[in-house]
């Protein structure tokens, strides 16, 4: 819906380049490669290269070479990168206020979460949201992170619950509120043999087979990637259930408490860093939000019930 409102074209001197192009350089600036760029961007790779040889054309400079299967940046595109990133997202904001002035009254929230994200957070935000703003239709959908925020971005939903920012959110030209931090833990099965031992290293664990969630293979809550053999399960409870049979996983203390133990896991005593590692919690807005009263005053709300229920 946006897309069809934008204005995509700026001038500068005789050379002329959309807010399009902007976009698809800076992401193929950062995954260096076209297929990724349209991962985020919910395009295709062709578009991405399209749009890249455009730029190129309309500028007179070669922004990348190939190198194997990566494209790497030259000298010319890691001179203006700083820019473009301050360019596309000033546009957006310029653009997403422009719209929110037409519409600033919602009816329907839409919040997308990562699925280990605390429940007594979601549901305390929903009844907060719901008595502030009682004709609200507020929705919670579990959603990998990079998903997410392209579902924020494109106007689909208004907030993201997910772990903390890092470059690629900020070319989402998305805003952000840090919420505080959850602390996750390593689980292993009570009948694999490491359990009876006195301690458990990294190594040890890399050659057992881990279970995370989709999300966390993407970035997301409880990424500790470190296993020969992951395991991908959406399904929390079922994540649960199979790493009880055979495995191990790290999820947050506060799933823990409630499900480890009646499904057979076990804390496990590591000799390394990864004992109770904290995570951060971030909700991301529209970068317009500020300009939206209601928006506004929901970004508040979220961000107490954070502080009140994340350490």
């Amino acid at each position: 819906m946006h897309n069809d409102r934008e204005v995509r074209t700026f001038l500068l001197g005789a050379t002329m380049f959309t807010l399009e192009q902007i976009h698809c350089f800076n992401q193929v600036f950062v995954t260096n490669s076209y297929s990724q760029a349209g991962k985020v961007l919910g395009k295709t790779r062709t578009t991405v290269r399209e749009q890249i040889v455009a730029l190129e054309d309309s500028t007179g400079l070669a922004l990348f070479e190939l190198e194997g299967k990566r494209l790497t940046p030259t000298q010319a595109a890691k001179a203006i990168f700083e820019r473009t990133v301050l360019l596309g997202k000033h546009a957006r904001d310029l653009q997403e206020t422009l719209l929110s002035l037409h519409d600033s009254t919602l009816t329907e929230l839409v919040i997308c979460h990562d699925p280990l994200v605390p429940m007594n957070l979601l549901t305390r935000l929903h009844a907060a949201i719901s008595s502030q703003f009682p004709h609200l239709n507020v929705q919670f959908l579990d959603r990998v992170r990079e998903n997410a925020f392209v579902e924020v971005k494109q106007g689909r939903a208004q907030i993201a619950l997910m772990a903390s920012e890092n470059l690629i959110a900020t070319s989402h030209e998305l805003d952000v509120i840090n919420l505080g931090t959850m602390r996750f833990s390593a689980y292993l099965s009570k009948q694999h043999p490491l359990a009876k031992a006195k301690s458990v290293s990294l190594n040890d664990l890399r050659l057992v087979k881990q279970y995370m969630t989709e999300s966390a293979a993407n970035g997301g809550l409880g990424s500790y990637p470190m296993s020969v053999n992951k395991q991908i399960i959406t399904d929390t409870n079922l994540l649960l259930e199979m790493a009880a049979q055979d495995g191990w996983t790290i999820i947050p203390e506060w799933l823990a408490k409630s499900h480890a133990s009646q499904k057979g896991l076990i804390k496990i005593k590591l000799e390394e860093v990864l004992q109770s590692q904290p995570h951060n919690v971030c909700a991301f807005f529209p970068i317009h939000y500020r300009s939206d009263e209601q928006l506004r005053e929901i970004a508040n709300i979220v961000g107490q019930v954070g502080k009140n229920n994340l350490s």
